[in-house]
């Protein structure tokens, strides 16, 4: 799958579409606005991913330098304002922001910072390659959910931003179909379409960044982050491994037509995806070399503290995952 026509960013920073009570989980094309709430288990790393602020953040990890937290830089403005991990929240570690940098020093949206207190999760893998376009991703996130679904005719109007949509109940008249996004249910995880890498984005002035993409498709079960989801992660499983591949960065259009749908809804074309229906990452494996140089080496989980008076040795945990391929392809 190539692009042929031009990304444009109709809604930048996810994070400006929420707010400090923002809604919750992601929009999944075909679903009803309540499912994959839990740990689908399969190794993926559930329990790292959690709420920063308004929006979503992923926990990397213990290394020698303490424990770290990734985001987006237009979610946490650079600073540590700390992480929700399974109802738990571990503070950030004042003057620990660290925006990531590119390789000519500029700025990107993509920025880590240090937690006080060190979670028993294990540390995540960082990806070293992406998968293929058209393979099966996954997210996890917190943003806005699906609504009512919608169809829509757009008339294109002469000039800039002025394309008009009209709402309508025919299958054969609408060129769109979508949904509202509403409020939501926690944390959430969906799959969407990896669509490519290699694309430049500088979200809300925060630098150029180098990103990867997946699409939402008008299929069932398609994924795309809304609200909120700015901040969350993006994992794929490489050779039966899940690894991190991607922070959530941007919501994006193939710039036709030029107006967003309304009522802030989202949408997708009727056939193939054509409008305000791709997401744009931090692309990991571009930034993975600065992370590490940052956070230094691994170190190993703390053990859970042992109760006063309690005879015998601590119990070893092992962090050991069961790993599988997502075989699905567009």
């Amino acid at each position: 799958m190539s692009l042929t026509r031009t990304l444009s960013i109709f809604c930048a920073a996810l994070f400006a579409l929420a707010s400090a009570n923002s809604v919750r989980a992601l929009v999944i094309f075909g679903a009803n606005g309540s499912g994959n709430t839990t740990d689908p288990s399969g190794g993926l790393p559930w329990n790292n991913a959690g709420s920063v602020g308004g929006a979503s953040g992923v926990y990397l990890g213990n290394f020698e330098t303490g424990s770290w937290v990734l985001s987006a830089t237009h979610v946490t403005g650079g600073g540590a304002p700390g992480i929700t991990l399974g109802g738990i929240f571990y503070a950030g570690v004042a003057g620990s922001g660290v925006q990531v940098r590119n390789a000519d020093n500029t700025t990107t949206d993509l920025s880590l910072f240090r937690i006080a207190t060190t979670p028993s999760l294990p540390n995540l893998t960082l990806a070293t390659d992406r998968p293929n376009p058209g393979e099966v991703v996954t997210l996890i996130g917190n943003g806005g959910v699906e609504g009512t679904f919608k169809r829509w005719d757009v008339t294109t109007v002469a000039g800039t931003k002025n394309d008009v949509w009209t709402e309508t109940a025919s299958v054969l008249a609408s060129d769109y179909v979508g949904y509202t996004v509403s409020g939501g249910i926690g944390k959430r995880w969906g799959q969407a379409y990896f669509y490519g890498s290699g694309f430049t984005f500088d979200v809300s002035g925060t630098g150029p960044t180098a990103n990867v993409v997946t699409s939402f498709d008008s299929v069932s079960g398609s994924t795309l982050a809304v609200g909120g989801d700015s901040g969350s992660a993006l994992f794929y499983s490489i050779s039966g491994q899940w690894v991190l591949g991607g922070i959530t960065s941007s919501l994006l259009s193939l710039n036709n037509p030029d107006t967003s749908p309304p009522g802030g809804a989202v949408a997708t074309g009727k056939n193939i995806g054509t409008y305000y229906n791709l997401n744009g990452y931090a692309d990991i494996v571009n930034y993975r070399g600065f992370i590490f140089d940052t956070v230094g080496a691994a170190s190993p989980i703390p053990e859970p503290a042992v109760a006063t008076g309690l005879v015998g040795a601590a119990v070893l945990l092992a962090g050991l995952t069961c790993r599988r391929r997502l075989a699905a392809r567009s």
